[in-house]
Protein backbone atom coordinates (compact mmCIF):
# COMPACT_ATOMS: atom_id res chain seq x y z
CA UNK A 1 0.00 0.00 0.00
CA UNK A 2 3.05 2.39 0.69
CA UNK A 3 4.27 2.06 -2.73
CA UNK A 4 1.11 2.87 -3.88
CA UNK A 5 0.52 6.00 -2.29
CA UNK A 6 4.58 6.88 -2.97
CA UNK A 7 3.55 6.18 -6.79
CA UNK A 8 1.41 8.48 -6.46
CA UNK A 9 2.90 11.07 -4.77
CA UNK A 10 5.69 10.69 -7.06
CA UNK A 11 3.42 11.25 -10.16
CA UNK A 12 1.66 13.84 -8.85
CA UNK A 13 4.91 15.62 -7.88
CA UNK A 14 6.45 15.21 -11.41
CA UNK A 15 3.51 16.44 -13.30
CA UNK A 16 2.40 19.18 -11.36
CA UNK A 17 4.83 22.09 -12.83
CA UNK A 18 3.17 21.09 -15.96
CA UNK A 19 -0.14 21.60 -14.66
CA UNK A 20 1.13 25.33 -13.51
CA UNK A 21 2.04 26.44 -17.12
CA UNK A 22 -0.35 27.71 -19.55
CA UNK A 23 0.13 28.17 -23.14
CA UNK A 24 -1.77 31.14 -23.19
CA UNK A 25 -0.69 34.58 -21.57
CA UNK A 26 -2.16 37.07 -19.94
CA UNK A 27 -3.22 40.40 -20.77
CA UNK A 28 -0.80 42.25 -19.06
CA UNK A 29 1.89 39.97 -20.11
CA UNK A 30 0.38 40.05 -23.50
CA UNK A 31 0.94 43.81 -23.02
CA UNK A 32 4.65 43.81 -23.34
CA UNK A 33 5.55 40.23 -25.63
CA UNK A 34 6.63 42.08 -28.58
CA UNK A 35 6.80 38.41 -30.07
CA UNK A 36 4.38 35.55 -29.58
CA UNK A 37 5.12 32.72 -31.70
CA UNK A 38 5.61 29.10 -31.16
CA UNK A 39 9.15 29.53 -32.73
CA UNK A 40 11.30 32.48 -32.97
CA UNK A 41 14.92 32.75 -34.77
CA UNK A 42 17.14 35.61 -33.89
CA UNK A 43 19.84 35.62 -36.82
CA UNK A 44 23.20 37.03 -36.79
CA UNK A 45 23.46 38.02 -32.87
CA UNK A 46 26.21 38.15 -30.87
CA UNK A 47 25.79 35.35 -28.07
CA UNK A 48 27.63 35.78 -24.87
CA UNK A 49 27.17 32.44 -23.11
CA UNK A 50 28.07 33.99 -19.65
CA UNK A 51 30.74 31.57 -18.83
CA UNK A 52 33.96 33.55 -19.79
CA UNK A 53 34.35 32.43 -23.28
CA UNK A 54 34.75 34.90 -25.85
CA UNK A 55 31.65 36.02 -27.27
CA UNK A 56 30.37 34.03 -30.66
CA UNK A 57 30.48 36.12 -33.53
CA UNK A 58 27.37 35.66 -36.32
CA UNK A 59 25.13 33.12 -34.37
CA UNK A 60 21.13 31.75 -35.04
CA UNK A 61 18.99 31.28 -31.90
CA UNK A 62 16.32 29.23 -32.05
CA UNK A 63 13.70 29.55 -29.64
CA UNK A 64 10.93 26.89 -29.78
CA UNK A 65 7.90 26.81 -27.06
CA UNK A 66 9.55 29.64 -25.31
CA UNK A 67 13.37 27.81 -24.90
CA UNK A 68 16.03 27.86 -26.64
CA UNK A 69 16.75 24.34 -28.60
CA UNK A 70 19.72 25.65 -30.58
CA UNK A 71 22.33 27.68 -31.29
CA UNK A 72 24.06 27.65 -34.75
CA UNK A 73 25.71 29.85 -36.92
CA UNK A 74 24.49 32.53 -38.20
CA UNK A 75 22.54 31.88 -41.85
CA UNK A 76 19.94 33.59 -43.87
CA UNK A 77 16.61 31.85 -42.33
CA UNK A 78 13.45 32.15 -45.02
CA UNK A 79 9.83 32.94 -42.58
CA UNK A 80 7.76 30.18 -42.67
CA UNK A 81 4.11 28.98 -40.97
CA UNK A 82 4.68 29.52 -37.46
CA UNK A 83 7.71 30.83 -37.01
CA UNK A 84 9.12 34.44 -36.44
CA UNK A 85 12.57 35.29 -37.36
CA UNK A 86 14.54 38.37 -36.56
CA UNK A 87 17.25 39.82 -38.34
CA UNK A 88 19.13 41.05 -35.00
CA UNK A 89 22.68 42.09 -36.47
CA UNK A 90 24.43 44.59 -34.40
CA UNK A 91 22.52 42.75 -31.19
CA UNK A 92 23.77 41.23 -28.49
CA UNK A 93 21.99 37.78 -26.27
CA UNK A 94 22.91 36.52 -23.39
CA UNK A 95 21.08 33.90 -22.85
CA UNK A 96 19.77 33.68 -18.97
CA UNK A 97 19.50 37.38 -17.90
CA UNK A 98 15.58 37.45 -18.27
CA UNK A 99 14.26 37.95 -14.84
CA UNK A 100 17.47 38.54 -13.58
CA UNK A 101 16.08 42.06 -12.10
CA UNK A 102 14.71 42.29 -8.54
CA UNK A 103 14.37 44.30 -5.69
CA UNK A 104 15.22 42.16 -3.07
CA UNK A 105 18.26 44.55 -1.46
CA UNK A 106 16.75 47.42 0.13
CA UNK A 107 19.11 49.93 2.02
CA UNK A 108 17.79 49.83 5.79
CA UNK A 109 18.55 53.59 6.50
CA UNK A 110 16.63 55.93 7.74
CA UNK A 111 16.42 59.45 6.20
CA UNK A 112 17.65 58.95 2.67
CA UNK A 113 16.51 61.63 0.04
CA UNK A 114 16.05 61.28 -3.54
CA UNK A 115 19.99 60.84 -4.16
CA UNK A 116 20.13 58.28 -1.62
CA UNK A 117 22.32 60.13 0.56
CA UNK A 118 21.50 60.19 4.36
CA UNK A 119 22.43 63.58 5.47
CA UNK A 120 22.49 64.47 8.99
CA UNK A 121 19.29 66.19 10.46
CA UNK A 122 19.25 69.70 10.91
CA UNK A 123 18.02 70.19 14.29
CA UNK A 124 18.14 74.24 14.21
CA UNK A 125 14.76 74.03 12.27
CA UNK A 126 11.55 73.21 13.99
Amino acid sequence: MRHIVAAILALFLFLLPAAAQTEELSKSVKQVVRVDAGRVVLTHVRVIDGTGATAAEDQNVVIEGGKISVIQKGVDVATSAGATVLDLRGYTVIPGIVGMHNHLFYIARPNLNTEWKSDPRCWCHK
